[in-house]
């Protein structure tokens, strides 16, 4: 029996993927916030495809929260709603959007 063994970390795009693998002699490398913040980041690993470019990741954002807020999609985090203020609101989003460029912040 063969396990595939599966690195993660840092995998932005596909020469550092490749680099991962050479390094580890990993099998396959898993993605992660890199994902998050490039849509496409799958593609671009394995067929060395470009980045989406930022306004088309804005357009998909954008047509992801229209479904979200139509009730089709669960998957955005609903925010607590509590005595406590804005500041515990803050913090409960501030994991999730670290993710994205500092731009889009």
């Amino acid at each position: 029996m063969t396990i595939p063994v599966i690195a993660n970390g840092e995998i932005w795009d596909y020469q550092s993927a490749q680099a991962c693998m050479q390094a580890t002699g990993c099998d396959a490398v898993m993605l992660g916030r890199g994902a998050l913040n490039i849509p496409n980041l799958s593609r671009v690993v394995k067929y060395n495809e470009p980045r989406m470019p930022w306004p088309q990741v804005v357009q998909l954002l954008q047509k992801y929260v229209h479904l979200e807020k139509a009730g089709r999609y669960r998957f955005i985090p609903r925010l607590p709603v509590s005595n406590s203020g804005s500041a515990t609101c803050a913090k409960s989003i501030r994991k999730p959007l670290s993710c994205l460029p500092r731009s889009a912040r």
